[in-house]
């Protein structure tokens, strides 16, 4: 079976989810994470429910609950052109690390802030 389009970009949108979390984790800065944000472009084919999904499967079962998370619906430019970016904030709401996720959402520049 073919799989559809809705379901590559599910796909997609769940692979840039672990990737984002194991970026935090390989910079030792996933246990500073108090909030998520998910920034999802008006042209990305991904729904906001399976970005929200993605995040909450992403996250390491460890004992410790996922983090509050939001998604975004932008209607204008986001990130340089990004479909989708993700955003990782301490409790004090500073920007720990940001990723963007093109096309196919594979990974667009790095920006650790």
């Amino acid at each position: 079976m073919i799989p559809s389009n809705s379901d590559l970009h599910a796909l997609a949108v769940h692979r840039a989810a672990r990737r984002f979390i194991a970026d935090l984790a390989a910079q030792a800065i996933l246990p500073a994470v108090a909030r998520m944000e998910a920034v999802l472009s008006a042209g990305a084919e991904a729904s906001p429910f399976t970005v929200d999904e993605a995040l909450a499967g992403a996250w390491p079962a460890t004992g410790e609950a996922c983090p509050r998370h939001e998604v975004i619906w932008a209607t204008e430019g986001n990130d340089g052109g990004a479909p989708l970016s993700l955003r990782a904030f301490d409790a004090a709401g500073r920007m720990l690390l940001r990723r963007g996720y093109r096309a196919e959402f594979e990974r667009k520049g790095a920006a650790h802030v």
